[in-house]
C-alpha cells in the first residue's frame, strides 16, 4: 500500500522551530491575559469587600446606622423611648444606638436619659442633613 505519488515535501529548514516558537509566545500571552483578568477580579472583590465591611461598621456620621436603627429613627422615637412607651426590642435598639452614636448622645441626651433638651418643647429644633446626619440648631 505504498503510494508512489506523494504530495509531501519536506519543510524548509527552521520552519518548524519558528512555528513552535510562535505557539509558545501565543501560549504565554494567553496565560498573561488570564493572570491579569484574575488579578483584576481579585482586586474588585477586595475593594468591594472593604467598602462593604466599612459600610456595615462605618462611623455614625457617615452612615447613621447603629443598633439597627438610623439617627433619624432614633430622633423620631426618642420621646417614646424616654416615656417608656416602646416595646422591648425597639427599646434595646434605641439603647444600643444611643450607647454607640456620639452625635445622638450629644444632641438627644446631653444630661442623661430622661432630661433631654427635647423634653423642653420650643427650645431645640432638630433637622437632618445629608446621609441622615443629626445636627442641632438653636
Amino acid at each position: 500500500m505504498a503510494n508512489s505519488q506523494s504530495n509531501w515535501t519536506p519543510c524548509p529548514e527552521g520552519e518548524l522551530v519558528g512555528l513552535a516558537s510562535a505557539l509558545k509566545t501565543n501560549r504565554r500571552l494567553v496565560t498573561a491575559r488570564r493572570a491579569a483578568m484574575c488579578a483584576a477580579f481579585g482586586l474588585v472583590l477586595v475593594v468591594g469587600g472593604y467598602f462593604g465591611v466599612k459600610g456595615v461598621t462605618g462611623s455614625p456620621q457617615d452612615f447613621g446606622l447603629r443598633g439597627g436603627i438610623t439617627c433619624r429613627d432614633c430622633a423620631e422615637t426618642y420621646d417614646d423611648f424616654v416615656a417608656g412607651q416602646l416595646d422591648k426590642e425597639m427599646e434595646a435598639r434605641m439603647s444600643a444606638h444611643l450607647d454607640d452614636c456620639p452625635s445622638c448622645k450629644e444632641h438627644l441626651e446631653p444630661n442623661g436619659r430622661g432630661s433631654s433638651q427635647l423634653d423642653r418643647p420650643g427650645q431645640i429644633q432638630v433637622s437632618f442633613a445629608s446621609s441622615s446626619a443629626l445636627t442641632s440648631l438653636r
